[in-house]
């Protein structure tokens, strides 16, 4: 009875009676190195036509069919297919292709995964379909985090967080302390230090301190009543001094 090989792997099964002085041979060739590149062999899949390669696995050979790892390079001009062997085998499958195109990797049959161009999956054919492994995290798409929590530590997180979703809505911030989100905020004691321009209207002014140093400027205007031109200014008037402040109508 010749040699048989198992229906996933493809190792050597040789029979009873069989191979006298060559086990050697057989056993570190077609079955040791086999099980070795389907734990942790990377294949290289570099080859496309009409953006489709189709891997396979041979009898006690090496196959990219076997690899547990595939790396994927080569130019795509659209989104590509690769098809694996119709078996219960899990791949890592890294996607470096060229042209910026995703790779969707299935069976002759059924149904696939897509892995976009850049990115590293676990997938895992069952026989049927191909899904993607529990477990993995893709950091180039959305993912959706239930009941998980995030350690950040040491890390960097750039990016605007929107603030619907508890951000500020900015990416850049100056100074420190609390944040004011709203566009009409109500301020508590804000210190406004010294303003260089600003537009005061509506404004509720306190009674100004009449001991107050520093110089007032003119103001003038057109009378509305029949009054003439009113000045107001702190430049001593006749009998006066410097520091009052008086009206004249002229």
């Amino acid at each position: 009875m010749p040699t048989s090989y198992t229906p996933i792997l493809k190792l050597a099964l040789p029979a009873n009676g069989e191979l006298s002085g060559t086990w050697g041979t057989v056993v570190n060739d077609n079955v040791t190195s086999m099980i070795e590149e389907a734990i942790a062999g990377q294949a290289s899949v570099s080859s496309w036509s009409a953006n489709a390669a189709t891997i396979t696995t041979a009898n006690g050979t090496t196959s990219a069919g076997r690899a547990m790892m595939l790396d994927l390079s080569g130019t795509l001009t659209a989104a590509g297919t690769l098809t694996v062997p119709t078996a219960n085998k899990m791949f890592i499958v890294k996607n470096g292709t060229t042209g910026g195109f995703a790779v969707t990797v299935k069976m002759a049959t059924g149904t696939g995964v897509s892995v976009p161009n850049g990115t590293t999956m676990i997938v895992y054919a069952d026989g049927t379909n191909v899904i993607r492994a529990a477990g993995d995290v893709d950091l180039n798409s959305a993912q959706t985090l239930t009941n998980k929590t995030l350690n950040l530590a040491n890390n960097t997180v750039t990016g605007t967080l929107p603030v619907a979703n508890g951000g500020t809505g900015t990416t850049t911030s100056t100074g420190s302390g609390s944040v004011v989100l709203s566009t009409s905020p109500s301020l508590t004691s804000p210190v406004l230090g010294t303003p260089t321009s600003g537009t005061l209207t509506n404004c509720t002014f306190p009674t100004l301190n009449q001991n107050t140093t520093g110089s007032a400027a003119s103001v003038s205007g057109a009378s509305s009543n029949g009054y003439g031109t009113r000045t107001v200014s702190t430049s001593a008037p006749s009998g006066g001094s410097n520091g009052d402040i008086w009206y004249r109508v002229s």
